[in-house]
């Protein structure tokens, strides 16, 4: 028991600490671009926040 948790807690820390990739901007096949880094970046703010 006590082996699964360690292994849990730690897979569970490395999950916490590695951050998905973000993408610069993303376009339609046309070259619009629908949204940028920044404003994923505020999306999660506004995500953590509320």
């Amino acid at each position: 028991m006590i082996a699964s948790f360690s292994v849990l807690l730690y897979f569970g820390g490395q999950i916490y600490h590695k951050a998905p990739p973000i993408p610069e901007s993303v376009a339609t096949s046309t070259g619009e671009v629908i949204y940028t880094r920044a404003d994923i970046e505020r999306g999660q703010n506004y995500l953590a926040i509320s």
